[in-house]
């Protein structure tokens, strides 16, 4: 593994070893499509009403 305080790597991106660019310079990962977003992003199931305790499950209150 090469040490990564080499500053033939730091600074041209390049190994001393071969003229190819070190595998991070050329990682695939950036270019491919994003995928479906995470967390609370519903897409186009709409809002409406919050939640909540339905009426029939919510305990007696005195008036």
């Amino acid at each position: 593994m090469p040490n990564p305080q080499q500053p033939e790597i730091r600074r041209s991106e390049r190994t001393s070893v071969t003229n190819e660019p070190a595998p991070e310079a050329t990682d695939p990962k950036k270019t491919r499509a994003k995928g479906h977003a995470h967390g609370t992003d519903k897409g186009n199931r709409g809002g409406g009403e919050g939640g909540g305790t339905p009426p029939d499950q919510q305990p007696p209150h005195p008036d």
